[in-house]
């Protein structure tokens, strides 16, 4: 049996793409993004399209943890609605995670009856502003900003919309919210 020995030119061409790939700023930003969420504060909305105590969807709800409530716009309020999003203190944002549309618990096919977010216009205290395209699903979408935004806080407005299929009235629903540094 032939013994192979391992060259030192060879582990130092392993060690040296390890650490390419593990300490690249791509991988360290994405990591930095799934770990750290930033808490919000408080959550306003241009509107509530609560009607009813059986379907509440107060603002609040796209923070609450829970998929199965949401934040629903009015019926009138579809393009350029917006949820406000205010932190404890100013915070280095560098992504955003978006359950897009509603499903509630006990009806699995209820997601093309409303409005769903297409795309949305995030705008910070700066005045500065990113464009992000969701895609027409109710799984965790995330997304990481160009560039690190210190902000108090986030608007986010709705500025197209994937349309509802069926339904009276529908409005734009967004399941939850969350931000990371």
């Amino acid at each position: 049996m032939t013994q192979r020995r391992i060259s030192s030119k060879s582990i130092l061409l392993v060690v040296l793409f390890l650490c390419v790939i593990l300490c690249s700023p791509f991988t360290l930003s994405v990591a930095r993004s799934e770990n750290n969420q930033v808490p919000v504060v408080k959550v306003t909305a241009s509107s509530d399209g609560t009607q009813s105590e059986k379907w509440p969807h107060h603002p609040e709800m796209v923070v609450d943890g829970d998929t199965y409530t949401c934040w629903a716009s009015s019926a009138n309020d579809i393009i350029g609605s917006w949820l406000n999003f205010e932190f404890k203190e100013r915070v280095a944002v560098s992504g955003i995670a978006v359950i897009n549309g509603w499903i509630p618990r006990n009806y699995p096919d209820f997601f093309p009856s409303n409005h769903r977010a297409k795309q949305i216009i995030l705008l910070f205290d700066d005045g500065s502003q990113e464009t992000v395209v969701l895609k027409d699903t109710n799984e965790n979408q995330r997304y990481l900003l160009k560039e690190r935004k210190n902000t108090k806080f986030l608007k986010m407005q709705i500025d197209k919309i994937y349309e509802s299929e069926k339904g009276e009235n529908p409005w734009v629903t967004i399941s939850e919210i969350s931000f990371f540094q």
